[in-house]
């Protein structure tokens, strides 16, 4: 047996005693590895009797055929700074944690949205719109995660009844919000001022005291806090109540009487419109409009007197348009008069009638003493409805 000295490896600055032990036998194969002694280090390569091509190897077999003198040379881990920034609002969260980083760590960036915003891409060392997307740590790095938010779309439709409209806004859209979640409010004058708070309720209703043309204004706000707008223009009309002509398509010689019989007196009466509004205040003064035609009488030797009028109910009149002899060429009488609403709330039936009698009859509003008339009151007649409350 040959003998072999010991085998000794040595350490100097930054390079690490990896081991050393006693003289081994010709042939003998040692493992060495190589361990840093502290954080913050890490193995580079090997110096000395290294077999040529191994001096990465860790760990490194060395065959024992000779005195050896091995070098594990260990080099400080440099360490890189990333550096996250945001454009609009939002977080950016890192896996691993900390911002400082040895070299060759992977880092793992999520780009976290504030509400109303939307992750759209990556600037700086980093780029795409991958979202978590990681980095590796080779030198500093700075990345801006960018968020946006687009203001969203005002629309509605309106539809009118009367002084009264019904919006609805469901219309509206956003590229980051759903549209339930945005909020609206009104301006049924576009005067400036809104008259509705934020809601997430897309439809409403306003109710306008006269009729006319308005221009609505909506306002539209994402969570974000953007918002927009967007007017329509309305006209709002009262309903002019087209009333039936009560003889037409039935039979011409016959008429309706007040109490819904027949009568066979063929003295026409048509009501061409009647604009009574659908609702009023209590205690409104009303404006109206009244068109209606009269015919005449087919007995040449008859005088008819006649009342045209209208009444809360019977003998309780509101107007009298008319009344007098029934003579002449059928005509068509346009009025406009005005009454005074009840100041009680409620449905009130207004009707609408002529009443006739061959000699005029007092109690009924026509002209001449009350004797010997021939069924007093009977004539042509119609009722509207009136809904008097306070408006909203």
């Amino acid at each position: 047996m040959q003998r072999i000295d010991n085998l000794y490896l040595f350490s100097a600055f930054k390079i690490n005693i990896v081991s050393k032990g006693p003289a081994k036998c010709e042939g003998t194969e040692v493992t060495l590895t190589a361990t840093p002694a502290d954080d913050g280090w890490k193995f580079d390569h090997w110096e000395g009797d290294v077999p040529s091509g191994h001096e990465a190897d860790n760990p490194l077999i060395i065959t024992m055929d000779s005195d050896k003198t091995v070098t594990a040379v260990f080099t400080e881990i440099p360490q890189y700074t990333l550096t996250v920034d945001t454009e609009g609002q939002g977080d950016v969260s890192l896996n691993p944690t900390g911002g400082t980083y040895d070299e060759g760590t992977q880092v793992t960036l999520t780009a976290i949205e504030a509400p109303g915003w939307k992750f759209d891409h990556w600037e700086g060392d980093l780029s795409g719109d991958d979202n978590p997307a990681t980095i590796t740590m080779n030198s500093d790095k700075t990345v801006t995660a960018v968020f946006t938010n687009t203001a969203p779309t005002a629309a509605f439709t309106a539809t009118t009844n009367d002084l009264t409209v019904n919006v609805d806004a469901s219309g509206c859209s956003d590229n980051e919000n759903s549209t339930d979640d945005l909020e609206v409010r009104w301006d049924w004058t576009n005067d400036g001022t809104y008259d509705t708070d934020w809601s997430t309720t897309k439809t409403a209703s306003h109710t306008y005291s006269s009729a006319g043309t308005y221009t609505i204004k909506l306002q539209v706000k994402d969570v974000g806090g953007l918002t927009s707008e967007t007017t329509k223009q309305v006209t709002m009309s009262i309903t002019d109540y087209f009333l039936e002509e009560f003889a037409a398509g039935k039979d011409a010689a016959k008429y309706y009487s007040p109490n819904g019989g027949w009568n066979d007196r063929s003295y026409g009466f048509k009501i061409n419109y009647w604009n009574v509004p659908k609702q009023v205040e209590p205690g409104q003064v009303v404006p109206c409009s009244l068109a209606y035609t009269i015919g005449s009488g087919n007995n040449p030797n008859a005088v008819v007197y006649k009342t045209v009028l209208a009444e809360w109910s019977p003998n309780s009149p509101i107007a009298v348009l008319e009344n007098g002899e029934l003579e002449g060429q059928p005509r068509t009488v346009r009025k406009d008069f005005t009454f005074t609403a009840p100041t009680t709330p409620g449905t009130y039936r207004i009707r609408l009638a002529m009443t006739w009698a061959f000699q005029g009859i007092e109690n009924f509003y026509g002209e001449g003493p009350a004797v010997d008339a021939w069924n007093p009151g009977v004539g042509q007649w119609a009722e509207v409805i009136l809904k008097v409350q306070p408006m909203p």
